[in-house]
Protein backbone atom coordinates (compact mmCIF):
# COMPACT_ATOMS: atom_id res chain seq x y z
CA UNK A 1 0.00 0.00 0.00
CA UNK A 2 2.78 2.54 0.97
CA UNK A 3 4.29 1.54 -2.63
CA UNK A 4 1.19 2.61 -4.39
CA UNK A 5 1.25 5.98 -2.48
CA UNK A 6 -1.40 5.23 0.17
CA UNK A 7 0.40 7.42 2.37
CA UNK A 8 1.46 10.42 0.29
CA UNK A 9 0.60 13.57 1.75
CA UNK A 10 0.09 12.42 5.12
CA UNK A 11 2.36 13.92 8.14
CA UNK A 12 1.05 11.72 11.19
CA UNK A 13 -0.77 8.90 11.96
CA UNK A 14 -2.12 7.73 15.29
CA UNK A 15 -3.75 4.53 16.44
CA UNK A 16 -4.98 2.98 20.17
CA UNK A 17 -5.96 -0.19 20.52
CA UNK A 18 -8.91 -0.43 23.46
CA UNK A 19 -9.59 -4.32 24.87
CA UNK A 20 -12.56 -4.44 26.83
CA UNK A 21 -14.50 -7.44 28.32
CA UNK A 22 -17.98 -5.41 28.21
CA UNK A 23 -20.29 -4.55 25.30
CA UNK A 24 -20.49 -1.51 23.39
CA UNK A 25 -22.38 0.96 24.97
CA UNK A 26 -21.21 0.12 28.69
CA UNK A 27 -19.05 2.87 30.98
CA UNK A 28 -17.36 0.21 33.63
CA UNK A 29 -14.90 1.76 36.11
CA UNK A 30 -12.75 0.11 38.76
CA UNK A 31 -10.38 1.92 41.63
CA UNK A 32 -6.87 1.62 40.97
CA UNK A 33 -4.96 1.25 37.84
CA UNK A 34 -5.49 -1.02 34.97
CA UNK A 35 -3.62 -1.31 32.04
CA UNK A 36 -1.37 1.18 33.44
CA UNK A 37 2.12 1.81 31.71
CA UNK A 38 3.62 4.55 29.88
CA UNK A 39 6.85 3.75 27.49
CA UNK A 40 8.41 6.71 25.14
CA UNK A 41 9.87 6.70 21.79
CA UNK A 42 11.81 8.55 19.66
CA UNK A 43 11.59 8.34 15.93
CA UNK A 44 13.88 10.05 13.58
CA UNK A 45 12.63 10.44 9.92
CA UNK A 46 15.32 11.58 7.23
CA UNK A 47 13.58 12.58 3.95
CA UNK A 48 16.01 12.85 0.87
CA UNK A 49 14.59 14.96 -2.25
CA UNK A 50 16.20 13.81 -5.20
Amino acid sequence: MMEAGALDGVNQALGAHVISPFPFGVVATRPGPSFAGIDTIKVAVVVSVL
